[in-house]
């Protein structure tokens, strides 16, 4: 290293392993981050880019919350403490398409890198109304897990026409979705099933069940 401004990238490229609770899982040693001259990188981003059409779980190792990560592309994060498995905090990614990027000035990293993406009867990941939001993109809300209740069932079921702008008889489900920050209410608009694209349809016949 010289004096001034030093670069480092890094690509690693991995097959992943997987297990009986697992459909894959990955870890990379961060720690040695630490050997950086001071023990500080000044400026640190580390890029996943796991194809599309993908839903994974973080253990937060090296980071308390979400504050520091974001999607580039299409996705959400889950910024809750959803998934208890192995007695580790986790932080589940919903990823249509694009990279989940972590950003950190002054990085000094107390643990590594693990993620995985955990079979759902490996874990209590399912969807809960009571505190969970909807994303306002369908490819990335058909990534969520099956209900926890029968709520929660219900609110993916109309979650198509709430897209649309559906104003609800039923009092909790508009109460539910009023709270989204996208929902905006068109009482011209008439729910109707087959008006649906045919993804949406089958998920609401899914979800109706």
């Amino acid at each position: 290293m010289h004096t001034g401004l030093n670069i480092i990238k890094h690509t690693y490229r991995q097959e992943m392993s997987n297990s009986v609770a697992e459909e894959y899982s990955f870890d990379y040693v961060l720690t040695a981050a630490n050997r950086w001259k001071g023990g500080v990188i000044r400026d640190f981003e580390l890029i996943l880019n796991l194809g599309s059409q993908q839903r994974f779980s973080l253990k937060k190792s090296f980071f308390k919350s979400g504050e520091d990560w974001a999607v580039k592309g299409n996705g959400l994060i889950l910024k809750e403490d959803i998934i208890d498995y192995c007695e580790s905090n986790w932080m589940t990614v919903l990823l249509d398409s694009g990279n989940v990027i972590f950003r950190k000035t002054d990085f000094e990293p107390n643990g590594e890198l693990h993620f995985a993406n955990i079979r759902n009867w490996a874990s209590p990941l399912r969807f809960d109304a009571s505190s969970w939001a909807l994303s306002n993109d369908f490819q990335v809300t058909r990534l969520y897990p099956g209900p926890k209740d029968a709520f929660s069932k219900k609110v993916l079921k109309n979650y198509p026409f709430a897209l649309r702008g559906y104003v609800f008889q039923n009092k909790n489900l508009q109460a539910y979705f009023e709270k989204q920050d996208w929902y905006r209410a068109t009482p011209s608009y008439l729910a109707n099933l087959t008006d649906l694209p045919l993804d949406e349809q089958l998920w609401v016949n899914t979800w109706s069940k």
